[in-house]
């Protein structure tokens, strides 16, 4: 890694003369519209003061902050989106964009989701039910598994991006592309799911993650990366970083789903069929869904100059 970031700066300051003014402090304005007013501070510091005092009075009456605060966050970012674009007097078609960024955010949770078992049902299923013993009987760790999504990452991420240049127009849409992510992501659970069924006779071949993790890759590389440039394309300019953190914040949420459907694991060949089944159903449902809804997805951004690529 060090390596790779000495080259990093050495290739900064030979092209440092290219960058010209990118990346210097804008001109400061004084003008009312580009300030942010201390009564909009004080509103937007109180919409999360008020969510946080509803997480702990939830937690008095017996509602876990674990379960609560998903919602309420939501709500809340939801709030903030609105009065920033209210201080920003945004457009109808600026509004519109924001509709389907919180459509991408919705789906983006549902595939982190199911992607981010990767560190704690697969992990599981790596360290309890496969045969990890390799030359001659030495068993290597289960988290070894774990770096088959990065060795997928590095050979296969060039493929995407050339596939995509190569497609020029023809490329998917980004509402497709993200549900082929989930659809593929489906097909990994769909995979597990039937490896779960072979381990009532044994513990089972370590090929099964393999193949999994190929799929689950195939599937962040159709639309992490897409997820993160609709943000920037779709974001009015002075909300960009706000809907970066949005991005993120679903991220954020799939982990947390993640976590929680992860502490239904138990090493049963039954609990593990219908626990990875259900989640191969839910992103199925959610591919098809964004499918259909892709139209709609489109006639939102027809006039819009920062639309989605079609």
């Amino acid at each position: 890694a060090g390596v790779g970031m000495a080259f990093g700066l050495a290739q900064y300051f030979i092209g440092a003369g290219r960058l010209k003014n990118v990346g210097l402090p804008p001109v400061k304005s004084n003008s009312a519209e580009d300030s942010l007013s201390a009564s909009y501070l004080l509103q937007m510091g109180a919409v999360f003061v008020a969510a946080a005092a509803l997480i702990y009075s939830l937690e008095l009456y017996g509602y876990s902050w674990k379960v609560t605060w998903i919602p309420i966050a939501v709500i809340a970012s939801l709030i903030a989106v609105v009065m920033t674009g209210a201080q920003d007097k945004l457009l109808l078609e600026d509004w519109k964009r924001l509709v389907v960024i919180g459509i991408l955010f919705t789906f983006s949770v549902t595939f982190w989701m199911g992607f981010e078992q990767a560190g704690s049902s697969l992990n599981l299923f790596a360290q309890d039910l496969t045969d990890r013993r390799i030359f001659g009987g030495w068993e290597f760790p289960a988290a070894y598994l774990q770096s088959v999504n990065s060795l997928f990452i590095v050979a296969l991420a060039p493929v995407f991006s050339i596939l995509w240049l190569r497609m020029g127009k023809r490329q998917p849409s980004d509402p497709i592309k993200f549900a082929l992510g989930l659809f593929l992501l489906s097909v990994s659970f769909v995979v597990l799911a039937y490896a779960s069924g072979l381990t009532g006779a044994g513990k089972v071949s370590p090929l099964w993650l393999v193949v999994v993790y190929l799929l689950q890759t195939m599937g962040e590389l159709s639309l992490s990366p897409v997820g993160l440039s609709s943000m920037t394309k779709l974001a009015p300019a002075k909300m960009i970083s706000l809907m970066l953190g949005v991005w993120f914040l679903s991220i954020s949420l799939g982990n947390f789903l993640a976590g929680q459907i992860a502490g239904n694991f138990e090493p049963n060949q039954d609990v593990l069929v219908g626990l990875f089944s259900n989640v191969a159903i839910v992103t199925i449902i959610a591919a098809v869904l964004l499918v259909l809804i892709t139209p709609f997805v489109k006639k939102l951004l027809v006039k819009s100059n920062q639309n989605v690529e079609q």
